[in-house]
């Protein structure tokens, strides 16, 4: 019976008491600070959004690895995807500093979040061209770290899993790593699949939530390595604690 409430608690959290907090009172706030160019308010802000939700779902998690965080840097995050709620876990790592996300382009439309994106959280991908795609992330990418230099957060399995498995990396963080000469901030979100995967309607309250901060790998020591081992060397960080 408890299990089924709390069902019906994050149904109702996940289905119309966040989108209508975020697009209501979140994205407005981070909309002006965005054009008031307070890019600190703006990461107080997203970290903010993401301890909310998790609050309001009565849904506790675990933070590992904090201390691998270099405040005065700034990272591309790689964590693996397989739920809705990888956005709002990676949030919670990174307070009081900016974010953007690789994201779909069709999210554009969503009203008053589609400004945000626009304004800086979102680089839009479109799946239809991903020579195309690429080269508009890289063009993005610099705008924003002349203007808002933010952490970039990229799940290069390109989409959210669909049997919980973790699957291949795709390369283009490595392009943004080399073009930029940024870190990589390898993350495992554990349980998320668990606790609600493309496949349900309602989440799974017994689930694990777990965020794993791996040490990064800077670019100075992945400069000398090719393409193929940087992706086996980050997907082999991650996958070492998801499958733990």
């Amino acid at each position: 019976m408890l299990r089924q409430l709390m069902q019906i608690r994050q149904g109702f959290v996940t289905y119309i008491l966040w989108p209508i907090t975020t697009c209501i009172i979140y994205c407005p706030l981070i909309i002006i600070f965005l054009l008031l160019k307070s890019y600190k308010s703006v990461g107080w802000l997203i970290h903010q959004w993401g301890i909310s939700i998790f609050m309001l779902l009565g849904q506790p998690y675990q933070i590992e690895g904090l201390e691998n965080i270099d405040k005065n840097k700034r990272y591309i995050l790689i964590a693996n995807h397989s739920s809705m709620y990888d956005i709002s876990l990676c949030t919670l790592i990174l307070n009081q500093q900016p974010i953007s996300w690789v994201l779909k382009e069709s999210l554009l439309k969503i009203p008053v979040a589609g400004t945000a994106f626009r304004l800086g959280l979102g680089i839009p991908i479109s799946r239809a061209n991903a020579r195309d795609s690429q080269k508009k992330i890289m063009d993005k990418i610099k705008t924003l770290r002349k203007n808002i230099n933010p952490h970039i957060i990229m799940y290069p399995e390109g989409t959210r899993s669909k049997n919980g498995e973790i699957n291949t990396f795709k390369r283009g963080f490595i392009q943004v790593m080399k073009e930029y000469e940024m870190d990589i901030l390898p993350v495992t979100l554990s349980g998320v699949y668990t606790f609600f995967s493309t496949k349900q309607k309602f989440t799974d309250p017994s689930a694990v939530l777990k965020i794993t901060i791996h040490p990064p790998e800077t670019y100075q020591e992945l400069q000398t390595m090719t393409d193929k081992e940087i992706l086996e060397k980050v997907q082999t960080t991650i996958k070492k604690d998801y499958y733990a």
